[in-house]
């Protein structure tokens, strides 16, 4: 299946609009926004891949309150946003990009972010998906 065909209202609706919003209506924000309406959720239920996130067998299980609804650091937006714009084959293929798979990713107490692997040290692995 190909890429969709422009224009691209899709990708304008994922980044410019809240969800329940009408898509006819127009884009309603230029920058990372945050719909206070979706419940947070807890850092043990974060899902890399938020709305387009899936279990090991490919069901869908989405985190409603990740990107595009704000922004968090264990987020992988460049997949979303390339499985977004290449439509449904890319989405059902589970395209993306192979980084960020094996991250520490949130800590569940301050400060939040792991340490930082070392650039020396660091062994580089194919972190399959």
């Amino acid at each position: 299946m190909p890429v969709p065909p422009k224009p691209r209202n899709d990708i304008v609706h994922l980044l410019t609009q809240y969800a329940d919003q009408d898509p006819s209506a127009g884009p309603f924000a230029e920058l990372l926004r945050l719909d206070m309406t979706v419940p947070p959720t807890p850092v043990s239920g974060f899902k890399r891949l938020t709305v387009l996130a899936h279990d090991a067998s490919g069901a869908s299980t989405p985190d409603p309150a990740g990107f595009p609804n704000g922004r968090r650091p264990d987020d992988d937006v460049t997949d979303i946003v390339v499985r977004v714009a290449g439509g449904p084959s890319y989405i059902s293929n589970f395209v993306g990009d192979g980084v960020g798979i094996s991250e520490n990713g949130v800590t569940p107490s301050f400060p939040f972010l792991p340490t930082p692997y070392g650039g020396r040290d660091r062994q580089h692995r194919d972190p399959g998906e």
